[in-house]
């Protein structure tokens, strides 16, 4: 059960705050269960406020919030306000997002954008910081994660680029066997959650309540619920 926390002022309680959810599973999923689901759910509670979940994609998104058709959208990298005026950043990161190189050969060694240059890569068109950052032997792009983890599981690329959990929640939805999570990541970018610019005042509150949830372990509890099990061999 989730419980108002102590401190916080409820503004318009219960009222729906619809959001948008861009990842899929384990991050997002159609039941709201993923991590980020359960995550911002319990933010939202904590500060009177009811989600009402919807699914756009990256940029359609973004403007919709923009625009005021949503009242939150994440996860996000900071500073997208200097692109998006209409939105804000809530402070306090709602997790890391870990861009995974994936491969079958554990003694490949990632130490930065230069490592990739000998191998062959594939990655999902349009994450604009892999398209703007990678130089490799070979660069092939897919439209689909599935597509992407189906190469290398066929063996048709070396190495694949992709968010850390929901690479591995493919790995096990496709069965695919003897692929790693190579260590460390390539890039770790810390994520937000924004809201459109008419919830300016409930900002602090819901940075408050997102601090309050790490200090009492509930951000704990629901990352051991939601990602843990995909660390289990």
């Amino acid at each position: 059960m989730f419980l108002m926390c102590a401190g916080l002022a409820v503004a318009g309680e219960n009222a729906p705050f619809k959001l948008n959810i861009t990842l899929t599973a384990p991050l997002g999923t159609p039941e709201r269960q993923g991590f980020l689901d359960l995550l911002v759910t319990e933010m939202l509670h904590r500060v009177g406020r009811v989600p009402d979940f919807e699914f756009a994609h990256e940029e359609r998104g973004l403007r919709a919030l923009d625009q005021g058709l949503d009242d939150g959208n994440l996860p996000r990298v900071a500073g997208l306000e200097k692109i998006y005026p209409n939105i804000r950043q809530v402070p306090g990161k709602v997790m890391d997002f870990n861009f995974q190189v994936f491969s079958k050969n554990p003694d490949v060694v990632i130490d930065g954008w230069e490592s990739l240059r000998d191998y062959d890569v594939a990655f999902v068109t349009g994450w604009k910081i892999l398209e703007q950052n990678v130089k490799a032997r070979s660069i092939t792009k897919v439209d689909t994660s599935d597509q992407l983890f189906s190469l290398l599981g066929r063996d048709r690329t070396q190495l694949v680029i992709y968010e850390k959990w929901q690479g591995l929640e493919l790995i096990n939805k496709l069965g695919l066997k003897g692929i790693v999570a190579l260590e460390p990541p390539l890039i770790t970018k810390e994520v937000f959650l924004y809201v459109n610019k008419r919830h300016e005042e409930l900002i602090p509150n819901l940075e408050q309540a997102l601090e309050q949830m790490k200090e009492d372990g509930s951000y704990q509890r629901i990352e051991d619920k939601t990602l843990g099990p995909l660390l289990k061999p």
